[in-house]
């Protein structure tokens, strides 16, 4: 590893690029920058990918938001009458709605589908920008390249989809019991499991944002350089180690910005669509959902350039070089000394 990336302006040797040395508004420019300048084929890219996932999921969204609406309702009776055993026995309803086996598969599903939109993309945009390939590097060979290496890329997102399908299905089931039980009367066994659920999450949630971090760039490695699972996600730690702080920080910034944006054009059409679908839907229908997914295509390819550009920074400037306490002159940049 080391050197010049295909696709990209070629570097001096001595002034090699490296996310954790890289100002982070300048790589959030180069962001916008890498989207513009490319913008054809990435949102040709976007639109099979995240519009595919997004007609996937468009059924579960509609639903979610008249739950969303309905639970809206309901806390407004319970700010009215606080105490009200029929405000209780809404929010029951809402979970109870999900103790159905086949929608907590479908939510399991669809609950991964932006990963999945990531995970893809990013390889695809990997492709694209960086194959050795000249095959790849457009929209449709771009696409044809994630199809050769379909079952690294999806087995895992398939695996999870499953297994959060399981606890959807158990969580949702736990809290319709919860809230079917009369005020003041909830087991003692629920609220020890409910507090020990929230001392837990934040520790899962700060587990899964590492290995995020920690394997970024598996999917743009198994594409790119053709190499196995097992591979690419040691590819993936070797080039985030003595990294990982700035690019979770530059995830986190990307992020913060896809959902601000998010909220701003997606979450308004979904709730109209939802307040269309509670009074009978019909043709108007149409218009927001047309807004939400034409938004999420739009939005999509932001954290996956980002992915890209954080690869080839990398790659280019190969792993992070390790204390010297030798202060051994010899070691090539990048690599520390050797023994």
């Amino acid at each position: 590893m080391g050197g010049a990336v295909p696709g990209w302006a070629p570097v001096d040797q001595d002034q090699l690029r490296d996310p954790a040395r890289r100002p982070i508004p300048e790589i959030v420019r180069e962001v916008f920058s890498v989207y513009g300048r490319h913008l054809e084929p990435i949102l040709v890219l976007t639109a099979v990918i995240e519009g595919s996932l997004s007609l996937i999921s468009l059924p579960y969204i509609v639903v979610t938001v008249q739950i969303i609406l309905a639970g809206l309702q309901s806390m407004s009776e319970m700010f009215r009458s606080p105490l009200s055993g029929q405000t209780f026995r809404a929010m029951a309803d809402i979970f109870e709605r999900f103790r159905d086996p086949v929608l907590g598969a479908y939510t399991g599903i669809v609950s991964v589908a932006p990963l999945a939109s990531a995970i893809l993309l990013s390889s695809a945009l990997g492709a694209y920008l960086m194959s050795n390939e000249p095959a790849d590097r457009t929209a449709s060979g771009a696409l044809r390249a994630i199809l050769r290496r379909w079952a690294p890329l999806l087995l895992p997102i398939v695996a999870l989809a499953a297994i959060l399908a399981v606890f959807t299905v158990w969580s949702y089931g736990l809290s319709a019991s919860m809230f079917e039980r009369p005020l003041f009367s909830t087991d003692l066994s629920d609220l020890w499991l409910s507090f020990a659920l929230s001392i837990v999450a934040p520790v899962v949630i700060g587990v899964a944002f590492y290995l995020v971090v920690r394997w970024v760039v598996v999917a743009p490695a198994l594409v790119v350089e053709k190499i196995g699972l097992r591979a690419a996600l040691a590819r993936s730690a070797a080039l985030t180690r003595r990294r990982r702080i700035h690019v979770g920080i530059c995830l986190l910034v990307v992020g913060t910005i896809w959902s601000l944006l998010g909220w701003l054009v997606i979450a308004p059409a979904l709730l109209i669509a939802g307040v269309i679908e509670s009074a009978g839907g019909g043709p108007l229908l149409a218009i927001p959902l047309a807004v939400y997914v034409i938004g999420r295509i739009v939005l999509a390819p932001l954290l996956p350039i980002l992915i890209a550009i954080l690869y080839r920074d990398m790659m280019e400037a190969g792993p992070a070089a390790e204390p010297d306490t030798r202060n051994d002159a010899s070691a090539p940049p990048g690599w520390g000394s050797l023994s």
